[in-house]
């Protein structure tokens, strides 16, 4: 049964606001190069309204290394530093999006997607093993990093806006001896209330720029695809982000890491293959598909962020290091002498490079041109990294064989987010591995 012009357009609303509005997350790996258009001469403008619920629960371990006995076992023979365990960290996080994608011209899309935070909370728990009487992170006696059990605040509310544009280079489905080859372009902007220690904000503060290069091709049933992807992240400004430089000079790291990547995965036909050289309009597939994703070394939330931010430490005059006449949660070098200082840990840690493996498994049925329906089940593995590990800071003089505070003209030299407390080998926390276990409901009217 076809349905009128105006007709669909209103389907495709009531579909929308029957939904409430996360992260962007496809529906099916074909829509990786599946490109809206207009100005054809049989169908002068395609657009897309759609609605994600997207449900994500994090679960990693953290360890912390110590100087140990080299005759002892497990303890390496000439550094003498070995890790333990500390923390289990559980993050659930509740996402819905309102998806939009609108053909500008042939093969020419525009796209947006308004996240909104139902809720996201972080939860860390002594581990197995692990009692205040054998923890160095909050031991029965003396000072203490933080308090646990350690609770975040739940978060909610409108996130980091995405907006883009994709293009069909190649189309299959206008000269059938070609593949599909997209190219899309995305900016997230920092339009979230800004995320901080004890807060309720969900957003980074990151300008965010991504591009994606996908190709696909189906044969008979099945529908294979490929792509490649990059992300450069920095900082919004100053004053509207916790990524902010405080020295020029020895600040090492100031944002998170660039990211690189890949995507791979296929559409399975089972049922309704379509023939010839034409789009699907009625179909149910199923969709595999692996995602591979390396980041570099950066500054980054971390499951230690509320914890270090919201630590009843901080400025304590009694939480001293043992090792030295300073604060537990201040860094060595409090001020850079410029137009920013900082004294105490905001959450916000230089990371280690690491990365991510995911694979999933979902469902897509279109019962009719108008309307889809989706539900993916994903799982993904993050690699271990250190989730406190800043540089001391350079030298200034050439000459000199340590880092200086300062030189003859009176430069510092000290990277000023840098705590020996946590970030000097023996302190360093490390993250054993985080499992990613995710589920997506999709639901989306097209004109």
């Amino acid at each position: 049964m076809s349905i009128p012009r105006p007709g669909r357009f209103i389907l495709a609303a009531v579909l929308t606001a029957l939904l409430v509005g996360g992260a962007f997350t496809r529906a099916s790996a074909s829509e990786y190069t599946s490109v809206m258009s207009a100005a054809d001469r049989d169908d002068k403008w395609d657009g897309v309204l759609g609605i994600r619920y997207d449900w994500l629960m994090r679960q990693s371990s953290i360890t912390r290394e110590y100087i140990c006995d080299p005759t002892d076992p497990g303890c390496p023979a000439t550094a003498g530093i070995a890790r333990r365990a500390e923390l289990d960290s559980v993050r659930d996080t509740h996402f819905m999006n309102i998806d939009m994608r609108i053909g500008l011209y042939r093969d020419f899309e525009f796209f947006a997607t308004f996240p909104f935070a139902v809720m996201d909370r972080t939860e860390l728990d002594f581990a197995s093993g692990v009692r205040r009487g054998n923890s160095t992170v909050y031991p029965s006696s003396g000072a203490h990093l933080f308090e646990v059990d350690n609770r975040s605040a739940t978060r909610h509310g409108f996130g980091d806006m995405i907006v883009g544009l994709k293009v069909a280079a190649m189309n299959q489905f206008r000269k059938k001896h070609h593949p599909t080859l997209v190219f899309a372009f995305s900016y997230t902007a920092p339009t979230g209330t800004i995320r901080k220690a004890g807060g309720k904000g969900v957003g980074e503060g990151l300008h965010k720029l991504n591009l994606d290069i996908t190709a696909s091709r189906r044969i008979a049933f099945f529908e294979p695809w490929f792509g490649l992807f990059a992300q450069y992240q920095a900082p919004a400004n100053d004053r509207g982000t916790l990524f902010r430089t405080y020295n020029a000079k020895d600040q090492t790291k100031i944002g998170p890491g660039p990211d690189i990547g890949l995507r791979l995965g296929g559409d399975f036909y089972v049922w309704n293959a379509p023939q010839e050289n034409k789009e699907p309009e009625r179909f149910a597939t199923v969709d595999l598909g692996f995602f591979a994703k390396y980041r570099f070394q950066g500054r980054e939330y971390t499951d230690l962020f509320d914890a270090f931010g919201t630590s009843t430490c901080a400025g304590d005059p009694a939480c001293v290091s043992p090792t030295s006449s300073k604060n537990l949660l201040a860094y060595n070098l409090t001020t850079d002498g410029q137009q920013h200082a900082i004294q105490f840990m905001d959450g916000i840690t230089d990371v280690g490079s690491y990365g991510i493996f995911s694979t999933w498994v979902g469902v897509n049925v279109q019962p009719i041109k108008y309307v889809s329906m989706a539900f993916r089940f994903t799982y993904a593995y993050e690699t271990g990294h250190f989730l406190t590990n800043a540089d001391p800071g350079m030298n200034l003089k050439k000459t000199a064989t340590t880092t200086m505070l300062s030189n003859a003209d009176g430069d510092k030299a000290f990277n000023p987010v840098f705590n020996s407390d946590v970030d000097l080998p023996g302190n360093r926390f490390f993250s054993e591995g985080a499992h990613m276990y995710g589920i997506m409901l999709m639901l989306t009217g097209r004109y």
